[in-house]
């Protein structure tokens, strides 16, 4: 592969998190890539989100609202940078703040199930039950439905496909 195909950087970095998110390895080989891509190829709103989620994930809260900050600056219809944010924000017990990236992520994702599970969590913190209930509703109809899409897909391509003879394919 050429490994100065654009991309290819970012991908490989969301591979390797995507395999081990917690390994601090993965994490350091994640971020070398990222560092390439952006030699490569230039900053944008989805390499600092994606560093975001590193620092996130090293617990490096200060750090991944940086990157999310940027990511946000360089896009601000970012879904991943407006979950980012509101995951830093909700962990620095600002939760009112939290609601305004949630809300944006929903608007630009509806069928985000993390943001609806995370606005809920919000919104219990904020004291607004029926509100929570409602974002935990949408959030459990959602993954419902995905796996069912899961399971449908997956059946679609397990069952044996049936045969055709000469005879049943023509018309009658």
């Amino acid at each position: 592969m050429d490994p100065h195909l654009a991309g290819v950087h970012y991908e490989l970095s969301e591979a390797i998190i995507e395999a081990s998110p917690s390994n601090p390895d993965s994490l350091n080989e994640a971020e070398k890539e990222l560092q390439t891509a952006i030699t490569n190829e230039g900053d944008s709103a989805n390499i600092e989100a994606e560093l975001g989620r590193i620092a996130y994930a090293r617990s490096d809260i200060e750090q991944a609202f940086a990157h999310y900050t940027k990511a946000y600056s360089f896009n601000s219809g970012n879904v991943d940078a407006q979950l980012g944010l509101a995951r830093v924000l909700a962990a620095q017990q600002k939760p009112q703040e939290a609601v305004k990236y949630l809300r944006e992520a929903i608007a630009a994702d509806p069928l985000n199930g993390e943001a609806h599970y995370r606005l809920a969590l919000v919104y219990r913190t904020l004291k607004l039950p029926d509100d929570a209930k409602r974002e935990v509703t949408l959030y459990e109809e959602i993954k419902k439905t995905k796996d069912q899409v899961k399971q449908l897909y997956r059946e679609m391509n397990l069952e044996p496909k049936p045969e055709v003879s000469e005879t049943s394919a023509l018309p009658k």
